[in-house]
């Protein structure tokens, strides 16, 4: 058996975020697809942590904390280059402001993963598999 630690939520059905990232070629994974129009597919039973830092988790950023760490698993499995990650992290600020958060909360969401650096997006950074027997 095969697992890893770390997440809180799970989707229970398909969500679909436009988002300003155009791959070359379509990005498919069992969990995450990633169109070249800029359409991401989060499919049903993705798990997530919900938003990292000295924050709290609520429906105004709900979606773009799971939008972003979406993007990450890609960037993480080496399927989407790290060149994007300005534009994966300006994802979360963008649903932020159109799920109602206040903008200055919007604002610092954005200044905190610039300020994080990205290193969470590399693929030497994935999730630990632990093994049972």
């Amino acid at each position: 058996m095969k697992y890893s630690k770390g997440y809180k939520y799970q989707l229970r059905e398909d969500e679909y975020i436009q988002t300003d990232i155009y791959p070359r070629k379509n990005i498919i994974t069992d969990l995450v697809v990633l169109f070249t129009n800029g359409i991401l597919w989060i499919k049903r039973y993705f798990a997530w942590d919900g938003c990292s830092g000295p924050t709290w988790d609520d429906k105004t950023n709900a979606r773009g904390c799971l939008a972003h760490d979406a993007l990450c698993y890609l960037m993480r499995m080496g399927l989407l280059p790290q060149y994007f990650l300005t534009q994966v992290d300006a994802v979360v600020k963008r649903l932020m402001l159109e799920d109602k958060a206040i903008p200055c909360r919007a604002k610092y969401y954005g200044k905190g993963l610039k300020f994080i650096g990205g290193g969470y997006a590399k693929p030497k950074n994935a999730r630990k598999i632990l093994t049972a027997p």
